[in-house]
């Protein structure tokens, strides 16, 4: 079967037409529609705004591009996970107590229907081009609905208004040093990641300082950066720099779900060094120590300062 035609049925109160191949359902004409399973097809639109008493509506696995419930005032319970949502807009629902809309392609959900704090179930997971939810209370959904408790994905968080939100990458991502070692010839630069997710494949493609010249240039060299901590990425570079500031810095990096991105990002801050202290290389290595001041023989993939006899300190990362 692969259309259903229902809108003469007037009196129809319950309909379960699910695991079929139907491309179409016209329930129009069913106004006292209460109860409607249409899972696992293959439908692309759906239309129950003459379904005004709709309690349950159950539309998972199919093709939706859009739905349209603001007319379903009634509606309790709302399945549609795994189509093709970009937005969805559930404020008019007031009694609503189940939605789960995982598995879609949202960009935008609206959840304020004012009865947040009665949803027995809530999922919005696997939504990666989703990051701002509105909700009724920002505070209490974020105490309440995590990713720990399978209802978000890591980098959704929540709002009273998204649209007063201007959020972007340089919000979660922040350059904090750059340190320049001109007698190695290298370039360190840490980056915190305040990012609620692991970054796959981090690296600083270049760096541009503010006369235009490009004094860095990189490819990736570390696996993963943790959520909320800062990582050091080191490079060589082929000649003595002195760049004018501020930089800018391109950072590129994918997501949980391995979306690549790049990050432009700023550097005003004069760096922590610019060693150009005793060139001819005459100096002796005292000691080495951690980031807690214990001496250490050193160990790759940990932030290690190195101590001379000249008095400068050289803070190095060596990534294995």
């Amino acid at each position: 079967m692969t259309a259903l035609d229902v809108s003469s049925n007037t009196v129809l109160d319950y309909l379960y037409c699910s695991s079929n191949q139907l491309t179409s359902i016209d329930v129009s004409g069913a106004t006292v529609l209460n109860y409607l399973a249409c899972r696992d097809n293959q439908l692309t639109s759906l239309d129950v705004s003459n379904n005004t008493v709709l309690t349950y509506l159950a539309c998972w696995y199919n093709q939706l591009i859009n739905i349209n419930v603001s007319a379903n005032i009634a509606l309790i319970d709302l399945i549609c996970t795994s189509n093709q949502l970009t937005s969805l807009d559930v404020s008019n629902n007031t009694v609503l107590t189940t939605l789960s809309c995982s598995d879609n392609l949202f960009t935008s959900l609206d959840l304020r229907n004012g009865n947040n704090i009665n949803f027995i179930i809530f999922n919005a997971q696997g939504n990666s081009n989703l990051n701002c939810i509105d909700v009724d209370d920002s505070a209490w959904s974020t105490a309440n609905w995590s990713l720990a408790n399978g209802n978000i994905d890591a980098q959704h968080y929540f709002s009273n208004n998204c649209s007063s939100v201007a959020f972007d990458c340089t919000d979660s991502l922040e350059v904090t040093d750059v340190i320049i070692d001109n007698t190695n010839l290298t370039m360190n630069i840490a980056i915190y990641n305040g990012y609620n997710y692991f970054l796959n494949y981090p690296y600083v493609a270049y760096t541009i300082d503010a006369n235009g010249d490009t004094i860095q240039q990189g490819n990736m060299n570390l696996f993963g950066a943790n959520n909320l901590v800062t990582t050091w990425y080191n490079y060589s570079i082929s000649n003595i720099i002195f760049p004018a500031y501020p930089l800018t810095i391109y950072f590129v990096y994918s997501d949980g779900s391995l979306v690549t991105d790049t990050c432009i990002l700023t550097y005003n801050s004069t760096p922590t060094a610019i060693i150009d202290i005793n060139a001819s290389g005459d100096r002796k290595l005292i000691s080495t120590v951690d980031v807690l001041g214990r001496e250490t023989k050193g160990t790759k993939n940990e932030p290690l300062f190195y101590i001379y006899d000249d008095g400068t300190v050289e803070k190095k990362l060596i990534i294995e």
